[in-house]
């Protein structure tokens, strides 16, 4: 037991670590955006993006919360490989918006939202707008975060796990009950606590500049808050309330001679 709390706690800090260096490739590639920042203002952003950053974790865990029953049912070191390819699954699209939300970041100015989602419905459009400078610091961008995060992952926090030897009543219970506890953890860390507004973007900003507090967000959690907020924009346009003969009639009755 020791040696798998030992393995969660370590697939927690990685992730922790893992979106600190993402950040960290975000200032270094924007880096003229600093160009009088407050060098603590920098400093402070990984420490206020930590709210955010362990919502998002709290929801990737929930992937880990099956591994963990699974391997409470049958305890066997081949668990160790599922981890880790587990992990690695997660990080290859992660480690692809954020490598796109620094491209994006040059045009749009802001962080990556729902929108790209829109423009991947013409797959060539991206293609044909992109310039030769943002394929080549898209794919070395994206090289960079999951280079740098295996390295980190093998490095420092590969997971170990044991066979231990318990009956199957007994193991089972045990991971009922952790998956059970472990769930509702989640639940709390997902929002950001029992506090009655869940967590959003305005919790973790905290500087007077505004490239400063976009970098604090996660853009992972943005990405996701962004299409959840506006599913209806995908399908149709978000500011139509009316029929054009209702509106129509609105008009004509304002136009009307007495």
């Amino acid at each position: 037991m020791k040696v798998f709390s030992l393995t969660i706690i370590k697939q927690l800090l990685f992730w922790i670590c893992w979106f600190c260096f993402l950040r960290f490739v975000f200032y270094a590639y924007h880096i003229r955006h600093l160009a009088g920042t407050e060098t603590t203002d920098v400093l402070l952003s990984f420490y206020h993006a930590l709210p955010l950053d362990i919502s998002v974790i709290c929801v990737l865990f929930a992937w880990y919360i099956v591994l963990v029953l699974g391997y409470f049912v049958y305890p066997a070191r081949f668990w160790e490989r599922v981890f880790i390819v587990s992990t690695i699954c997660l990080m290859i699209p992660i480690g692809l918006i954020y490598a796109g939300d620094i491209v994006l970041y040059d045009d749009w100015e802001v962080k990556i939202h729902y929108k790209i989602f829109i423009h991947l419905k013409r797959p060539a459009e991206p293609f044909k707008t992109a310039t030769a400078t943002h394929v080549f610091v898209f794919f070395s961008a994206f090289i960079i975060n999951i280079v740098g995060g295996l390295y980190m992952y093998y490095r420092f926090f590969r997971p170990r796990l044991n066979v231990f030897r318990m009956s199957f009543i007994r193991r089972l219970s045990i991971g009922m009950l952790i998956s059970i506890l472990s769930l509702g953890i989640v639940s709390i860390g997902m929002r950001g606590g029992i506090q009655p507004i869940p967590i959003s973007q305005s919790s973790v900003c905290f500087s007077s500049n505004s490239f400063i507090n976009d970098v604090t967000v996660n853009t992972l959690w943005n990405l996701s808050h962004s299409v959840i907020e506006n599913l209806k924009s995908f399908d149709s346009n978000p500011y139509i309330y009316m029929s054009n003969e209702e509106a129509e009639q609105i008009v004509d009755s304002l136009y009307q001679s007495r």
